[in-house]
C-alpha cells in the first residue's frame, strides 16, 4: 500500500509540473501557432505590382508556397494541442475538483484549502480567485487568446480587427465588474484599470483609422479627441502601477485602533459554526477593549424619547488596524418581548435606511457539524438593501438570521451574517445584484436583549461588522461616517418602535400586537 501511495504521489507531482509548464508557455506558444496564418501583401513598389502574400512574422516566407501550406497544417494541429487541448485539460481538472475549490465553508478555511492535497497540483489555476470564481482562469485563457491569436484572422490594423478587439474588451470589462473574481481588492481594481486602458487604446486606434475615411476627422476637435483617448489609456496604466503603492502609503498614514484584548476578530470557525459564532458575539458584547466615541448630541444620552444610557464604541477586531466593529448599548423603555417582536418583524416596518426587504424563507439547510446550534433556534433568511448617502451607492445584503433565547439567563440573542447560496433554503436564490448597487458583506450583526426594572425596560447591546465593498478600510471613514450613521439608524428604529408599540399596546406589559 505504501508503494502504491508513493507511486501516486510521484505521478501527481509530475502531472502538476507538466500542467505548470503548459501554463507558462500557453500564451506564447498559442500566439506563435496563430501567427502562422497572419499574412499580408505589400502592393506596388517602384512600378512592380507584387500580389504575393508574405508572413508578417517573417517577410521572407511566401505564404502561398507549398512548404508554408505544410506549416499551416502543423499549426492547426498545434492549435488543437495548445490553445484548445490545454484549456480542455484545465477545464477537466477544475470541474472535477470544483466542490473542493469552490466551497470554502466545507473545508475548514481558505488557508486549509490552499494546502488540500487533492487540489494542490492545480493551485496555480484557482488560488488567486474567490471560491465562487473557481472557473475564472478558463475565461482568462479565452480572453487572452481572443485578443492575440484569434485576431490574426483579420487583416492587420483593419477596422474589423480593431472593432472585434474592442467588443472583446467591453465584454471582458463587464465580466470583471460583475464577478470581482480576485480574492484581493487591489487585484480587482488593477484588473479593471487594465481593461479600461485597453479600451481607450483601441478607441484611439479606431479614431485614427477613421481619420483617413471621414472629412470630419480632419478637424482640431477630432485630433483632441484622439489625444484624450491616448492620454486616458496611458493614465489607466499609470494608475494601475501606482495603486498598490498608494494602498501601502495610506495604510502607513491612517489612524489605528490598538487593544490587547483576547477577544480578537472573526475567524473561520465563527462563519462555520453557530455555536462558536454566538459565543464570540457574547464575548464581544462583554469585552472592555472598545474605544468610546462622542455622542452626536446630548439627547442621545437621555432624549426623553424612551431611549437612555446610550454608549457608542468602536474597535479593530484584530487589535491593530482600522476600525471594523461597532457597538452601542442603551436602555429602551419597552419590555423585552416588544423589542424582540419589532426586531423580528418580517415586514421591516419602521426600519431606517432599509429598502427592498424580501424574506427568502426560514428553514436552514443542515449544518456541517451535526451538533452545531440549538434545536430551539429560529432561522430566517432575507435580502435587504442599506441606503447610504451620496456619493455612496446602496448596499445589498443577503442575511442569515438566528434567534436564540436563554430562559435561565433571561436574555434573547438575535444574530445574523451574510448567507451563501448553498446555505439558503431549497428553492431560494440570492437576489441578483441590482444596477446602481453594490453587494455588501455582513460579517456580524447582532442584538443582545435583557430585561431591566422588573421587565418594564430592556437593555440592548448592538454589535455590527460590515464590509461595504469598494471602500478602503479607513479608520476615518468608519469613525466619521459609517459608525455614526449606523448608530443613528438603530436609535431611530428604537424610537419608531416605541411609537408603534405604545399605539398598538396601551398596557406596556400587555401582549405584543
Amino acid at each position: 500500500m505504501d508503494d502504491i501511495r508513493k507511486r501516486q504521489e510521484v505521478l501527481s507531482s509530475r502531472f502538476s509540473i507538466a500542467l505548470c509548464v503548459a501554463y507558462i508557455i500557453f500564451s506564447s506558444t498559442s500566439t506563435v501557432a496563430f501567427e502562422t496564418f497572419q499574412c499580408a501583401k505589400y502592393g506596388t513598389y517602384e512600378g512592380f505590382d507584387d500580389t504575393t502574400y508574405y508572413l508578417i512574422a517573417d517577410r521572407s516566407i511566401n505564404c502561398e508556397s507549398e512548404e508554408h501550406k505544410k506549416y499551416e497544417m502543423f499549426a492547426w494541429f498545434m492549435i488543437f494541442v495548445y490553445p484548445i487541448g490545454i484549456t480542455v485539460v484545465y477545464a477537466h481538472q477544475l470541474f472535477k475538483y470544483r466542490t473542493l475549490i469552490a466551497d470554502e465553508t466545507r473545508i475548514k478555511d481558505v488557508e486549509a484549502r490552499d494546502e488540500e492535497d487533492r487540489i494542490k497540483h492545480i493551485i496555480f489555476l484557482w488560488k488567486s480567485y474567490t471560491p465562487q470564481c473557481w472557473w475564472f482562469e478558463l475565461f482568462e485563457n479565452f480572453r487572452r487568446l481572443s485578443l492575440t491569436g484569434m485576431l490574426v484572422f483579420f487583416e492587420a490594423g483593419s477596422a474589423g480587427q480593431l472593432v472585434t478587439a474592442l467588443i472583446i474588451t467591453i465584454v471582458s470589462l463587464k465580466v470583471f465588474l460583475v464577478f470581482q473574481p480576485y480574492r484581493k481588492l487591489d487585484e480587482n481594481v488593477i484588473a479593471e484599470l487594465s481593461q479600461w486602458s485597453i479600451f481607450f487604446t483601441l478607441l484611439a486606434a479606431i479614431m485614427i483609422k477613421l481619420k483617413d475615411a471621414l472629412v470630419e476627422a480632419h478637424t482640431q476637435e477630432f485630433g483632441l479627441l484622439i489625444l484624450f483617448s491616448n492620454v486616458v489609456g496611458a493614465t489607466m496604466v499609470v494608475l494601475g502601477l501606482l495603486y498598490k503603492p498608494f494602498l501601502m502609503s495610506v495604510s502607513a498614514l491612517r489612524r489605528k485602533n490598538v487593544h490587547k484584548s483576547p477577544v480578537k476578530g472573526l475567524e473561520v470557525k465563527h462563519r462555520q459554526f453557530w455555536t462558536e459564532f454566538f459565543a464570540y458575539f457574547v464575548n464581544v458584547t462583554e469585552s472592555d477593549s472598545w474605544e468610546s466615541i462622542s455622542p452626536d448630541a446630548d439627547e442621545d444620552k437621555k432624549d426623553g424619547g424612551g431611549v437612555e444610557c446610550v454608549v457608542k464604541e468602536v474597535r479593530c477586531g484584530d487589535g491593530d488596524g482600522p476600525i471594523d466593529q461597532i457597538r452601542m448599548s442603551f436602555v429602551v423603555d419597552a419590555e423585552l418581548e416588544v423589542v424582540k417582536a419589532f426586531l423580528l418583524n418580517e415586514k421591516a416596518e419602521g426600519r431606517a435606511c432599509a429598502v427592498d426587504y424580501e424574506v427568502l424563507g426560514g428553514k436552514a439547510r443542515p449544518s456541517m457539524d451535526e451538533g452545531d446550534g440549538d434545536e430551539n433556534d429560529v432561522d430566517c433568511f432575507y435580502s435587504v438593501g442599506m441606503k447610504l448617502k451620496l456619493p455612496f451607492l446602496t448596499r445589498d445584503f443577503t442575511l442569515w438570521q438566528k434567534l436564540r433565547e436563554d430562559k435561565e439567563k433571561e436574555e434573547v440573542l438575535i444574530l445574523m451574517r451574510t448567507a451563501r447560496q448553498w446555505e439558503l433554503p431549497r428553492g431560494a436564490r440570492i437576489r441578483a445584484e441590482t444596477q446602481g448597487r453594490v453587494r455588501g458583506v455582513c460579517k456580524m450583526r447582532g442584538f443582545r436583549l435583557r430585561p431591566e426594572d422588573g421587565g418594564r425596560r430592556t437593555k440592548v447591546v448592538f454589535v455590527e461588522s460590515l464590509d461595504l465593498r469598494g471602500m478602503l478600510p479607513q479608520d476615518l471613514f468608519t469613525r466619521n461616517y459609517l459608525a455614526p450613521l449606523r448608530f443613528k439608524h438603530v436609535l431611530a428604529d428604537m424610537k419608531d418602535m416605541l411609537v408603534v408599540g405604545r399605539a398598538s399596546v396601551p398596557n406596556p406589559l400587555g401582549p405584543v400586537v
